[in-house]
């Protein structure tokens, strides 16, 4: 696995819980639903999740305004 290759390169241990954080990461920057990522994940609270990868959901002003402005319409 390229993921395996890369971590040993640069001397970093590769542990399930960085697979666990990148999808979390992935889904929630996709704009996935927070309680069906929670869901995904096994996890038992979307407030937890959206406190630990909000750096993932962050900038998506226009995007609200594009959806209020469209349903107006």
């Amino acid at each position: 696995m390229e993921s395996h290759r890369l971590s040993g390169e640069a001397k970093i241990p590769l542990v399930p819980f960085h697979y666990r954080h990148a999808c979390a990461s992935w889904l929630l920057g996709a704009g996935k639903d927070v309680v069906a990522v929670t869901e995904r994940l096994g996890l038992w609270s979307p407030t937890l999740r959206l406190s630990t990868y909000a750096h993932a959901v962050w900038g998506r002003q226009g995007e609200l305004g594009k959806a209020i402005g469209t349903t107006l319409k």
